[in-house]
């Protein structure tokens, strides 16, 4: 009987705790991996935002005015999707990504799909943003 007892193996309570700590470990992980993917994507916005301000900056120095100004001056301040300048000022921004950024791809939209806020204020001056992660117009996730 005594040798019986040393064969016994694991009981249930013991494989149910071993189970229990591996998944507490996965979601912890898995918490890990989101705040990465999260981190990764608001450096993306930043990235493609500062792209966009060097070629926001090139058109004001070649026209003399920010892009959209002779658009809306008459309803400024004025907050836009980028995607929904005016045409010509859009084709002016495309060739000076292609022109002179020397491979730099303009992205209009952010890593959530949602196009670029574009506040005009001014004949110089604009504000350029993401509405953030959650795409609302509150201010506490956006990024700018």
């Amino acid at each position: 009987m005594n040798a019986n007892m040393n064969n016994r193996g694991f009981t249930l309570i013991e494989l149910l705790v071993v189970v229990m700590i591996m998944a507490i470990l996965a979601t912890i992980v898995m918490g890990l991996g989101g705040y990465a993917s999260r981190k990764a994507a608001e450096g993306r916005a930043k990235a493609d935002l500062q792209n966009l301000r060097s070629a926001l900056e090139e058109f004001r120095l070649d026209r003399g005015y920010s892009p959209g100004y002779l658009a809306y001056r008459e309803q400024l301040p004025t907050e836009i999707p980028i995607t929904e300048l005016p045409g010509e000022d859009m084709d002016k921004l495309l060739e000076i990504a292609s022109n002179r950024m020397a491979g730099v791809e303009l992205s209009f939209r952010d890593p959530w799909a949602r196009p670029y806020r574009y506040r005009l204020t001014g004949r110089y001056a604009y504000r350029l943003r993401s509405t953030g992660p959650r795409g609302e117009e509150e201010e506490y996730d956006d990024i700018e």
